[in-house]
C-alpha cells in the first residue's frame, strides 16, 4: 500500500487509535551474561505516550509524504531507542508499523 492509499484509507482519528494499540506494549531487552533477553510486557503511562507519539508521527509520514517507508520506520526505530534505550525498538516500534502498513 502506497503513503496515498494509506492516508485515503485512515483517517486522522483512526491513526490515533492504531497508535495507541501500538503502544499497548514494550519489549524490554536485558543482557544476561553478554546475552540478549525480551521481555514483553505492557507499557507504563509514560512509555505510552512516547510510544504514542512515534507511532503516529511515522503513519503521517508515511501518509503525507508517500515517500520511503523504510526510512520512515528506520527513523521511528532510532527515535524510540532515545527515549527508551532498554527497548527493543524494532519489536516494539518498526514491526507493529510495517504490519499496519502492508496489511490494513
Amino acid at each position: 500500500m502506497t503513503g496515498t492509499e494509506f492516508g485515503n484509507k485512515y483517517t486522522s482519528a483512526q491513526l490515533k487509535e492504531i497508535s495507541r494499540d501500538i503502544a499497548g506494549s514494550i519489549v524490554i531487552r536485558d543482557y544476561i551474561n553478554g546475552n540478549s533477553r525480551d521481555t514483553h510486557r505492557e507499557t507504563t503511562d509514560p512509555e505510552k505516550e512516547i510510544i504514542k507519539n512515534i507511532a503516529y508521527g511515522a503513519m503521517m509520514a508515511y501518509r503525507y509524504r508517500d515517500g520511503d517507508l523504510d526510512g520512515i520506520l528506520d527513523m521511528a526505530e532510532f527515535t524510540l531507542h532515545q527515549f527508551i534505550s532498554n527497548c527493543n525498538a524494532y519489536d516494539t516500534i518498526y514491526t507493529p508499523l510495517r504490519n499496519v502498513t502492508e496489511t490494513w
